[in-house]
């Protein structure tokens, strides 16, 4: 079991996701009229909806990875994000309702997830990649 984290460290962790989440709030705060509109495109914004929330997800899977026990386990922090970047999108289509020209999807929040879960997978791949190569080293060469 490793030390608790102090209070520094743990607002360092959560900064990513805290940041973005307010671009999220801002980008979402634009009227239907001023989103630009791609000929040909239909659903992109569900592409889009998965980047976004995509980056979330990782950067909320990094916030819990330094902040909740690791032995936790990665399956766990992995799911903990997804959902999170799910409940975002659910506050950020309730925000949406309110914007003019601008409507609530629950598809947008299927996209958000499925976003936010790609994102953490994709960090745990990093993890693993980088245990991977550690493990090969030589004992007390680890990765700098």
């Amino acid at each position: 079991m490793r030390p608790p984290i102090s209070r520094k460290r743990a607002l360092l962790a959560w900064t990513p996701a805290l940041v973005w989440s307010a671009v999220i709030f801002g980008l979402s705060s634009i009227p239907g009229k001023d989103l630009p509109q791609l000929p040909g495109w239909g659903s992109a914004d569900k592409v889009v909806h998965g980047a976004v929330y995509g980056v979330l997800g990782a950067f909320l899977w990094l916030g819990l990875r330094a902040t909740w026990a690791r032995e936790s386990g990665l399956a766990w922090q992995t799911i903990a994000a997804a959902l999170g970047a799910a409940l975002y999108g659910i506050t950020d289509e309730m925000h949406q309702a309110f914007t003019p020209g601008r409507s609530p999807d629950v598809f947008d929040v299927l996209a958000d997830f499925v976003g936010g879960l790609l994102g953490a997978l994709a960090c745990v791949a990093i993890v693993a990649r980088k245990r991977g190569r550690d493990a090969r080293l030589p004992a007390g060469e680890g990765s700098r």
